[in-house]
């Protein structure tokens, strides 16, 4: 297990690439910190500049945002608000 990197931080970091290797792990940073540093908490990638990434609160880029709506997107909305007459 490695620990997030961030200073004072103890918990369970997660791979973060930076863009010119994303091959190799650059740091480790929590779910919590990896977008305080730049990093998206969902795929790692570094997303600091992009102002949809940091000015979104979700701290997730744009492909793991759309990645997630997609799974939402499978719900029935219809069903979710249903009157319960």
């Amino acid at each position: 297990m490695n620990l997030c990197e961030y200073e004072g931080c103890e918990r369970e970091g997660r791979a973060c690439y930076l863009p010119d290797d994303e091959r190799e792990v650059a740091y480790h940073f929590c779910h919590e910190h990896a977008h305080i540093e730049g990093f998206c908490h969902g795929c790692g990638g570094f997303f600091a500049g992009v102002g949809d990434f940091d000015f979104d609160s979700s701290g997730l880029c744009d492909n793991c945002r759309g990645d997630l709506g997609e799974d939402f997107d499978d719900e029935d909305e219809d069903d979710f608000w249903e009157d319960d007459e």
